[in-house]
């Protein structure tokens, strides 16, 4: 009598052999994708620990921590160095390999930690101010009456045959004073994508505490993130630094970072 064979035929393991493979194709980018976010959540909570632990024991040396102190963020930076682990000082301008970061982060005092995170004291985008474009000339020559500090940070136009016409001409930027900034390339200048809302966020020295740009008592409290290069936004900068509360109170953050690459 002879025993039944159990052995698969070709065609059942082809078949068997397509799904594992469909599954896979489902599966697998989305392992991918959770392996990066979690990599680089795991990096922006270690640039935050060590920038918090060290304003941490700055202040127990009775070291100042209040931005007043400083009248730059070199000035600043140039102090945090003593609390951090710092493999190469890299002075003023930027260690090799030097990507292409934003102007506002060349030539300022940078240095390399232990871990490969790149530390650059930045200075705060300066603030756009556009005038109203709705007001006749008559109201807006009033209102520069009002407060003689607009005089010189307003553009005004006037047409004579209009007698009312204001025309907007560019915007004026003004410096922002006592922001003292520390941004941090996360996973290091040598690994890609060196961008802002990506793997570079900036914090604040904020009442001696160490704030992601956009919370709490930063300059870009007000602003949403944008990791956007379209241009569009006059408030550009600031709302690309305003993604370091996002990446700090977001917990799907950097999934949503890592679709977008």
């Amino acid at each position: 009598m002879k025993k039944k064979s159990f052995a698969f035929t070709l065609a059942e393991v082809l078949i068997a052999m397509t799904i594992i493979g469909a599954v896979s194709a489902l599966v697998m980018p989305q392992l991918i994708l959770g392996q990066k976010s979690n990599k680089a959540r795991a990096q922006f909570n270690t640039a935050y620990s060590i920038l918090t632990q060290a304003v941490t024991d700055m202040d127990a040396d009775s070291v100042s921590v209040k931005q007043s102190s400083y009248e730059e963020s070199s000035d600043f930076l140039a102090v945090l160095k003593n609390y951090v682990k710092v493999t190469q000082d890299c002075g003023t301008t930027l260690c090799e390999p030097k990507p292409s970061y934003p102007s506002s982060l060349r030539n300022q005092r940078a240095f390399i930690l232990n871990n490969g995170m790149l530390f650059i004291a930045e200075k705060a985008p300066k603030q756009i101010v556009i005038r109203p474009s709705n007001l006749g000339y008559n109201e807006y020559t009033e209102k520069i009456a009002e407060n003689d500090l607009n005089k010189n940070s307003w553009i005004s136009y006037f047409i004579p045959e209009a007698k009312a016409a204001i025309i907007p001409l560019q915007p004026n930027y003004r410096e922002r004073t006592g922001v003292i900034l520390v941004t941090v390339d996360v996973n290091g200048n040598s690994k890609p994508p060196n961008k802002r809302g990506y793997d570079v966020f900036s914090f604040q020295l904020v009442d001696g505490d160490i704030v992601p740009v956009g919370g709490p008592g930063t300059f870009a409290q007000l602003t949403n993130c944008s990791r956007s290069s379209n241009g569009m936004n006059l408030d550009f900068a600031d709302s690309q630094m305003a993604c370091s509360n996002e990446a700090a109170i977001d917990e799907n953050y950097f999934k949503t970072v890592y679709r977008e690459l």
